[in-house]
C-alpha cells in the first residue's frame, strides 16, 4: 500500500466570540476537561477542530473541518478518539465528506495538533495523514501525538489543547 502524507493547515473563528480575551478562551475551554479547539490557517487551507474527550469511557467526540480556498472541502472528519500528551494532541475518526477524494469517504484518517504558545500564529503547528487507499477507522485508539513528528506552522489563527 502506497502512503502520501499530505500536509495542510487552516483560518477560522475560535467557537467563543471574535474579541473575547485568551485569558477567558482559556478557562472556556479548559472547563471542559480534555479538549481542543482551534481556527487555523496555513496557505491556502482553513481548519477548524472542535473535539472533546471522555476519559471514563476513553472515547473522543467532535469534528475536523478543512476546506481549501473558494470553499472547496478537502474534508469534514467525525473523531471518535483523541489522545492528549502535554500540549500535543492526536485526534482520529472517519472522513464524512470529501470534494477532493470522495472515494475517501467512510476511511479513517489522523489529524495532529500542538498547542505551542498563545496567540498561535507562527508557533503552534499542525499535520495530518491522508492515504493514497482508504484505511481503517482508527476506532478509540489513537497514537500519540508525538508520532507525527514536526508538522507545519500556522499562518493565523490558534490551537488550544487542554487537559494533557
Amino acid at each position: 500500500m502506497r502512503r502520501v502524507t499530505f500536509v495542510v493547515l487552516s483560518v477560522a473563528a475560535l467557537l467563543v466570540p471574535a474579541g473575547t480575551p485568551l485569558a477567558l478562551q482559556s478557562a472556556l475551554a479548559a472547563s471542559a476537561g480534555e479538549r481542543v479547539v482551534a481556527g487555523f490557517s496555513q496557505g491556502s487551507a482553513q481548519v477548524v477542530i472542535s473535539a472533546v474527550g471522555d476519559p471514563v469511557n476513553e472515547a473522543a467526540s467532535g469534528f475536523v473541518m478543512n476546506r481549501l480556498d473558494g470553499g472547496t472541502l478537502f474534508y469534514a472528519m467525525h473523531v471518535t478518539c483523541m489522545t492528549i500528551v502535554g500540549k500535543g494532541a492526536a485526534l482520529g475518526g472517519e472522513i464524512t465528506a470529501s470534494d477532493v477524494f470522495p472515494g475517501h469517504v467512510g476511511s479513517g484518517l489522523v489529524f495532529f495538533v500542538e498547542d505551542v504558545a498563545e496567540p498561535g500564529r507562527g508557533a503552534d503547528q499542525a499535520a495530518h495523514t491522508l492515504n493514497v487507499d482508504p484505511q481503517p477507522l482508527p476506532g478509540t485508539d489513537c497514537p500519540a501525538p508525538t508520532s507525527f513528528g514536526p508538522g507545519f506552522l500556522i499562518d493565523a489563527g490558534n490551537v488550544q489543547v487542554f487537559g494533557g
